[in-house]
């Protein structure tokens, strides 16, 4: 019982994510950001859904430039 409630609520926070607009998954997040620490991704992962709107990607973004790209 208590998967299902787990996966109703994922299901949900999906659907609510793709309503606000585009999204990607954090494997598309890790395939676009190559050798970044999963730390580092995760800490942009404001609601911890998982699921990353424009504005976490851009915070990715940022810090895999600052701190992977630049170095």
């Amino acid at each position: 019982m208590r998967h299902v409630i787990l996966g109703l609520a994922a299901t949900l926070a999906a659907a609510a994510a793709a309503a606000q607009g585009y999204t990607q998954t954090l494997r598309q997040v890790e395939i676009a950001h190559p050798g970044m620490s999963p730390i580092h991704i995760e800490k942009c992962d404001k609601d911890g859904d998982g699921l990353f709107t424009r504005a976490e990607i851009a915070c990715v973004d940022g810090i895999y430039r600052v701190m992977y790209l630049d170095n």
